[in-house]
């Protein structure tokens, strides 16, 4: 009995070793990842970025980011990984009941033959989706959008994934905004300057 005892209090912490290396590796890569995203200003760069590393992150199938349309009140796919052509049902989704619940918390879906998954085209499971997961993108309390992860077997997410999802989203949400407000002050100044050149006359180009 105490031999049992003592197989079995090593055995809990072995694994409570392993768990916590895994949350520290875990860690590392997403700190790495929101390093690499919040120093681009370009944001397709980012974007690819996001899908790129949230799929291996997470061993998914693939991801997707969806940003908001605010002046048509709808969701746009702006970027994707790991899908082939024709996974997308469309590109362009009107904010419903089903797409604003993502955009208001996480939702997660660890069986996809049980629940609908917004924005595949036909059935998730003929396409390879067995769960899926979503996490708005927020900044300063405010939903941009949405990042999606699709995965090939059934999974539930613990406290530990959910805890990873939100960072990357946070991380992502910050570099999208970066990189939006970057290139509104490149064109206002590219806007300025061509108006400068043209109040003095000076041709379309500085000498």
């Amino acid at each position: 009995p105490e031999e049992t005892s003592s197989l079995k209090t090593l055995s809990t912490q072995a694994g409570a070793t392993l768990a916590n290396a895994r949350l520290h590796q875990n860690l590392h890569f997403i700190s790495e990842v929101g390093r690499a995203v919040t120093s681009r200003l370009d944001l397709s760069d980012i974007l690819s970025l996001i899908v790129e590393n949230g799929t291996k992150l997470f061993y998914a199938r693939g991801a997707s980011v969806y940003l908001i349309n605010s002046m048509e009140n709808t969701l746009e796919l702006k970027a994707s990984h790991g899908l082939g052509d024709g996974f997308f049902k469309r590109e362009i989704l009107p904010i419903d009941e089903s797409v604003s619940s993502c955009l208001e918390q996480m939702v997660v879906i660890p069986d996809a033959s049980q629940e609908r998954i917004f924005g595949i085209s036909g059935d998730p499971v003929a396409e390879g989706v067995l769960s899926a997961a979503y996490t708005p993108l927020r900044v300063r309390e405010k939903s941009i959008g949405v990042l999606c992860l699709y995965m090939d077997h059934i999974r539930d997410f613990t406290q530990e994934d959910r805890m990873l999802f939100n960072i990357l989203a946070d991380f992502s949400a910050i570099a999208i905004e970066n990189a939006r407000l970057y290139q509104h002050i490149k064109r206002d100044y590219e806007d300025l300057a061509r108006d400068v050149w043209q109040w003095y006359d000076w041709g379309e180009r500085p000498p």
